[in-house]
Parts: C-alpha cells; sequence; structure tokens
C-alpha cells in the first residue's frame, strides 16, 4: 500500500497543471520517493514515542542523510538496490528512536549505519496474494508480496486476509540474513 502511495504521489508531481509529463531523473525521484518515506517513518515515531521532539526528528533527519550514501554502498555490495537500503535506513531509524534512545538522546550516523547494516531481510510472500501482513504489534503498509526488515530475534508474523483463516507464525530472524516466509492462506469453512 505504501509504494502505490508514493508511485500516486510521483505521478501527481510528475505532471503540471496542463497534463503533461514531466521528466525527472532516477536519482531525483529516489530522493522524492525516500524523503516520503523518511516523513511517514516520522509520523510513525511521533506515535509510539510522542516524548521525541521535532527538534530531535529534525536532526535525526540530518543523520540519515549523511548515512544514506555509506547504507546504498553497503547494500550495493549485497546486490540489493537503493530501494532497499532507504527501507533498512528508515527501519532502522524507527527501531532506535523507539526502542533503544532516550527521547533527548541524539542519534549517530554510526549507530544508524550499523543497525541497517546488522537487520534481518524477511521477504513475506502468501497464496494467494494481497494479503495483510504484521510483524510483531506493527502492520505492514503494503501487502503481499513484501519486504520487511526486522531486529535478530524472534519475531511474529501475522498474514490475514478476508475470506480466509489468519495465519500466525514465529520465526527466528537472524542478523544479515534473508529469510523467505512463504505461505499459503487456508480459505474460512
Amino acid at each position: 500500500m505504501r509504494t502505490l502511495l508514493l508511485l500516486a504521489a510521483i505521478a501527481i508531481i510528475s505532471t503540471n497543471a496542463f497534463g503533461q509529463t514531466r521528466n525527472y531523473d532516477p536519482a531525483r525521484l529516489e530522493r522524492m520517493v525516500f524523503e516520503r518515506s523518511r516523513s511517514v517513518t516520522q509520523l510513525e515515531i511521533k506515535a509510539v514515542k510522542p516524548a521525541v521532539s521535532d527538534d530531535m526528528l529534525y536532526r535525526d533527519w540530518k543523520a540519515l542523510d549523511a548515512s544514506l550514501p555509506v547504507v546504498k554502498t553497503i547494500f550495493k555490495k549485497k546486490g540489493l538496490d537503493a530501494r532497499h537500503a532507504a527501507q533498512a535506513m528508515l527501519t532502522g531509524w524507527y527501531y532506535l528512536r523507539t526502542g533503544r534512545l532516550k527521547p533527548t538522546q541524539r542519534l549517530s550516523s554510526q549507530a544508524l549505519i550499523q543497525t541497517a547494516r546488522a537487520l534481518g531481510i524477511l521477504t513475506i510472500t502468501s497464496t494467494p496474494g494481497d494479503a495483510e501482513v504484521m510483524v510483531g504489534n506493527k502492520r505492514l503498509t503494503e501487502t503481499t508480496p513484501t519486504t520487511a526488515y526486522c531486529n535478530p530475534g524472534p519475531h511474529r508474523i501475522q498474514l490475514s486476509k478476508p475470506g480466509y483463516e489468519t495465519l500466525e507464525e514465529t520465526i527466528d530472524i537472524k542478523a544479515n540474513k534473508e529469510i523467505e516466509f512463504d505461505r499459503e492462506l487456508k480459505k474460512q469453512p
């Protein structure tokens, strides 16, 4: 769902009032998508940790901007594109800001890079597709198939779709490893 919203926003931004398409270079579009996702993550952080000030979040944005080129390079060496690097960065930011950091504690670029690098990659698919996904207590904005970045350790995965039984399983995520979670949903009786 988040991807669809971002693509729709880009489509709107890419056309002027007369319906003429503007050409943006890929780097600029990538930056626009990252900034939109960063804003969504900021809202998620504020919902969980309202004590984090807007000034602190602004400082976090500077750390994100400083860290992104490094994380892109790391992910490129793994064979992953800039979208994966940005998603890992934002997930790492969320985990740090809502978990390890105090509301008044500054986020360092180094901590952000280390956290993004250590996250496990969880690829979630289902038959049928378009199932809603929860990882732990967090509902993902995209339906299956989707990718999520998770801290190492056990995570409860829940897949649900109208007309089908809800599937719930706990899996163990390893640092810096990719895990495939492909399940078939059973129709409700």
